[in-house]
């Protein structure tokens, strides 16, 4: 595009500008623009263009003007970003399709962007004081490449709908779902305007404060809602112990990249070790510039150690030279692959840095739904299979998912037996084999001891016996879901996973370093990703907008095979329909095993082979471990990654030596098949002898 030639405008004695070539149609740009003489000297340079030019208008109008230099402007693609602005102004409570028209229309005035104040109100997109913002703009240009570029999109756009429309004190859109997360740590179990606006004036809460008209939606969130605390399950030290969302150790451990160079970052810390006292006595502004580059640059290195440069000044010198070596030892036993001496030094450096910045446990609460017994609810997660240990070393009973109730354990197993005969309508008929009566008490309780005993093959050997049957008990008795729950999994939900989970949890955490935003919603737990919030539509139309992507699609991978609830919104719908060939199948059997009936038949073992004759499925459970045909009669058993804390993915056939075949030597390894019955909803049994703690 050419450029206004010195020639062109010509500054006159008494100040104006004239034009040479079109003078009155530079005149009237002026008019439009109320005097502004630069932004008219703008438009009118769009006349001396090549382009316009092209156009063969010899004495063009302003309107001809106008029109060309939007169709410059609307030459610009609409971005993620684009949308992500359109979806932050029209956020409302109730859902609008095709916003761009809307918001395109509501701008238009005289056939070009305009702003005038019935138009806008009467669009209904925007809030009173949206509007008297719009009015109050000195600078438009943001919002007009915005109309322009929603002028010539072809797509449709729909808005987030919610009746949590915030923004910050810089005027940016607050994320709705962290408004959300906010409201149930303050409010949870309230259920009455008076209960809200009473705690919102105890905690000083000047959102609700100032709108009133939140509260029937806040308490829409809330009033069903109560907090539990929330535990992780370590398999390794088999501990139960409460999680924390600002755990640097677990933050190290699951996240930081060991293969990276650290050579870099060494030197700059071994120049902090050697820096002289008296520098850091007199000379501790310049220090702090090296610490606050030191900062940025540790994001890079995905370690997040905020606040160095800052805290500096109310730190003595040998607690900051305490703090830098530990922090050297820590980065040089990384670096140099020492597993026992990183353990130490890891150690030491999250104690000093816990110290240093006098941080405190952030522990988490997970917001569940008020629960119809007695006693108090927590959250265990990474439980899996431990359920009979947790229940017989910390009395613990799951009642839904991961939530669980802590019961006095004070009853014998015959004495749950006597709960039981009493409370028939806990049980199909079918489990009685006679009358349920006093005269046949005996009877019926061996009918519900073979109930209770119903599922304990499909554990491993080491399970014990009388633990699940009195766990199983106990769950009945309080009317626990997770009786006899049945699998919900559906192949048709499985993904196509093409991410190593800690190599993309490396990256991911680098990236919440550049954004802000990214580490108000995450955080990392024992359990790898987690979100601080119900990822909702809002976080996830904004996670879309401003990641890349490649990392968007891992993230919703990442969100499947890591099983974590707090990520579920980002999985309701899988990222492609996978063609279901066997692969599929191999991975959806290695993590929903259950889903399978133990094999039960004649059968020979040889090294990781199975042979038999009487199963033609192409996959089989066996002794708890999965098996696939690899020809007729011969399985070979499925290996497993058992990468903590991942789902099993991509996992590969097994390979069976061509040697391998039938033989004769098939052994009996069938017993006598008990039939489950399945268990319906009854009235959850509120018996007083179950005492809670």
């Amino acid at each position: 595009m050419s450029s206004i030639k010195g020639c062109e405008l010509e500054i006159q004695l008494d100040g104006s500008v004239k034009a040479k070539t079109h003078p009155s149609l530079f005149n009237r740009a002026v008019d439009y623009y109320e005097g502004d003489v630069e932004r008219a000297m703008e438009l009118y340079g769009v006349s001396l263009t090549d382009e316009f030019k092209e156009l063969g208008i010899k004495n063009p109008t302003l309107q001809q003007l106008i029109t060309f230099s939007n169709q410059l402007k609307r030459e610009s693609p609409l971005t993620n970003q684009d949308i992500q602005s359109l979806i932050d102004i029209t956020l409302s409570n109730r859902k609008e399709y095709e916003i761009q028209d809307k918001f395109v229309e509501a701008f238009t005035v005289e056939g070009n962007f305009g702003i005038r104040e019935d138009q806008l109100r009467k669009s209904g997109l925007f809030t009173e004081e949206q509007i008297l913002d719009f009015l109050d703009m000195e600078d438009t240009s943001s919002l007009q490449e915005l109309y322009y570029k929603l002028n010539e999109y072809t797509g449709s756009i729909e808005n987030v709908e919610t009746p949590f429309k915030l923004v910050d004190e810089e005027g940016n859109v607050v994320n709705p779902d962290l408004v959300v997360a906010d409201m149930l740590k303050n409010y949870a179990g309230l259920t009455t305007k008076k209960e809200i606006m009473d705690k919102a004036d105890q905690i000083a809460d000047d959102i609700v404060l100032s709108n009133p008209e939140l509260v029937p939606a806040i308490l829409e969130e809330v009033s069903n809602k109560e907090a539990a605390v929330t535990y992780v399950y370590d398999k390794n030290s088999e501990e139960v112990a409460k999680k924390a969302s600002n755990d640097l150790r677990v933050s190290l451990e699951q996240s930081l990249d060991i293969n990276q160079d650290f050579s870099g970052l060494l030197r700059q810390l071994d120049f902090l070790i050697n820096l002289p006292i008296e520098v850091y006595a007199y000379d501790l502004p310049t220090v702090q510039l090296y610490l606050e580059s030191l900062e940025k640059q540790l994001g890079h290195y995905g370690i997040d150690i905020k606040n160095i440069s800052d805290t500096a000044t109310n730190k003595s010198y040998n607690d900051f030279q305490d703090f830098i070596t530990s922090f050297y030892n820590f980065i040089y036993d990384v670096s140099s692959r020492d597993g026992a001496s990183t353990n130490e030094s890891i150690e030491e450096f999250v104690n000093i840095y816990n110290n240093y910045f006098d941080v405190k446990p952030d522990y988490v609460n997970t917001f569940i739904t008020k629960s119809r017994n007695n006693g108090v609810s927590m959250v265990i997660e990474n439980t899996n299979a431990a359920e009979e240990k947790l229940f017989e070393e910390k009395g613990v009973v799951n009642m839904r998912d991961n939530v669980y109730k802590k019961v006095k354990r004070n009853k014998s197993y015959e004495e749950l037996l006597n709960i039981l005969q009493a409370n028939p309508s806990l049980f199909p008929s079918e489990v009685f084999t006679t009358k349920v009566s006093e005269e046949n008490k005996d009877i019926n309780k061996k009918d519900i001891d073979n109930y209770l005993s119903a599922g304990i093959e499909d554990y491993s050997e080491n399970t014990n016996a009388d633990i699940y049957k009195e766990l199983r008990a106990y769950k009945l008795i309080l009317g626990s879901e997770t009786f006899n729950k049945k699998s919900e999994a559906n192949v048709d939900t499985v993904m196509d996973i093409d991410i190593d989970p800690k190599k993309f949890l490396s990256a991911f955490v680098k990236e919440t370093f550049s954004d802000p935003n990214l580490s108000k919603i995450f955080y990392i737990s024992p359990n790898g990703l987690e979100s601080k919030v119900t990822i909702g539509e809002y976080t996830n139309r904004y996670l879309q907008n401003y990641l890349s992507a490649g990392m968007y699609r891992g993230l919703k991978q990442y969100a499947a095979i890591s099983g974590n609830a707090s990520l579920k919104g980002l999985i309701e719908t899988p990222v492609e329909s996978p063609t279901i060939n066997d692969g599929v199948l191999r991975d959806f059997y290695a993590n929903n095993l259950e889903t399978l009936p133990e094999f039960k038949g004649e059968v020979t073992l040889k090294d990781n082979a199975l042979l038999t004759d009487l199963d033609n499925n192409d996959f089989i459970k066996f002794r708890g471990e999965l098996y696939e045909k690899v020809r007729d009669g011969v399985y070979g058993k499925v290996e497993l990654r058992n990468q903590e804390g991942y789902a099993e993915y991509n996992l590969s056939k097994p390979i069976v030596s061509s040697s391998i075949t039938q033989d004769n030597s098939i052994r009996d390894i069938s017993e006598s098949e008990n039939v489950k019955p399945q268990v319906r909803r009854v009235v959850i049994n509120k018996d007083s002898n179950i005492e809670f703690c």
